[in-house]
Order: C-alpha cells, then structure tokens, then sequence
C-alpha cells in the first residue's frame, strides 16, 4: 500500500512539474531514457555500448542540455524521465506551438532536434543490428 501511494504521488509531482514548462520542452525531456537504458544494460548485461549508441548518448544529453529551460522554469526538472516514440519530441513541440501557441525559443527548438535525431540513431542501428541477425 506504501508503495502504491508513494507510486501515486510522484506521479502527481511530475505532471504537476511538466505543466509548469513548455510541452516540447517536457516530451523532449522524457527522451533522456536511452541514456540510462543503454547505461544500464551495459552494468548489469555487460552489453558493451557500440561507438554508435555512445555518439547517440552525447547526442541526446547535449540536445537535453540545449532545450533546457532557464531561470525559474528549470526548477521543476529534477527526475523527469519516460519512454515515448522517436519522433515525439519535434512533433509534441510542433503541435504546441500550432495548437496553444507555445513558443520555444531557438536554442531549445535545436534541442528538441538534436534529442530526436540521438533517439532516430539508436533506433536506426537496433534497426540495422536485426536484419544482420536474419
């Protein structure tokens, strides 16, 4: 029961903090998990990141980096982290900025880019590793 209330409340908590900050921003945010996956799956598998998945990795942490917002907006970050598809990002921030009217500014508009184009990576080389396989 504790565990399923703490579950709740951090939910709570980040939809809360993705509600205070622009959604390309938030999506382009979430697209942090392959950086942990490939971490992860390197310390408990021992499956060795390729040069691809590293240049992949850089890539994504820096666009992150970029589409952070500053100032007061860039406190409500702390440990927002999910799965979403590749192109999520560029078209979440499109659609807000089509749908409500949320502006990114230049540097985070890069951002977003940079994050969509590590995740394409990642998936394009999981991609090219299955039809060696077969």
């Amino acid at each position: 029961m504790g565990s399923g209330f703490f579950l709740f409340l951090s939910q709570v908590c980040i939809y809360i903090a993705i509600g205070n900050i622009p959604i390309g921003v938030a999506l382009t945010l979430f697209f942090i998990y392959p950086i942990v996956t490939v971490l992860a799956s390197w310390g408990m598998f021992g499956d060795r990141p390729t040069i691809i998945r590293i240049i992949a990795m850089f890539v994504i942490g820096w666009g992150c980096t970029i589409a952070l917002p500053s100032g007061d907006e860039a406190k409500l970050l702390v440990g927002v982290v999910a799965a979403v598809g590749t192109s999520g990002p560029a078209l979440t921030a499109l659609l807000g900025w089509i749908a409500i009217g949320e502006r990114l500014q230049l540097r985070q508009w890069g951002g977003v880019g940079l994050v969509t184009l590590g995740v394409v990576g990642l998936s394009l080389e999981r991609m090219f590793k299955a039809k060696r396989r077969s």
